[in-house]
């Protein structure tokens, strides 16, 4: 039997007198008897293949670089964005005619008008 590659769906999972993790771990031919390796095959809680998965490790870190990639241009992308609504508020707040200095005198002006009017 060549060999095979195990991985628990929860890390520390025993199952044939081992602690199997949640990564993929290649087990050298002979490791297992046939009893155990149907045993394992059996157990819904790990994933059993024939043969090493290295292929897939290849595309796992292509993938990471990729993401972290994207988390830069994510950062720089934030950051633009950031100073872009920065100097669209300081921009607003210079061309609105409702821009008071002191917001006090409205509280006072607003206060004098309800009492007239009652």
């Amino acid at each position: 039997m060549p060999e095979i590659t195990i991985t628990s769906k929860r890390d520390g999972f025993r199952r044939c007198g081992v602690a199997h993790r949640d990564v993929p771990v290649t087990w050298p031919d002979g490791s297992f008897t046939e009893e155990q390796l149907a045993i394992l095959r059996a157990e819904p809680a790990l994933v059993v293949h024939t043969g090493s998965i290295s292929g897939d490790d290849d595309k796992l870190k292509a993938a990471l670089g990729h993401i972290q990639e994207l988390e830069g241009q994510l950062q720089e992308v934030t950051a633009d964005r950031d100073r872009l609504q920065a100097a669209l508020a300081l921009r607003t707040a210079s061309l609105s005619p409702e821009a008071k200095e002191n917001p006090a005198e409205d509280t006072a002006a607003a206060d004098t008008s309800a009492k007239a009017k009652k």
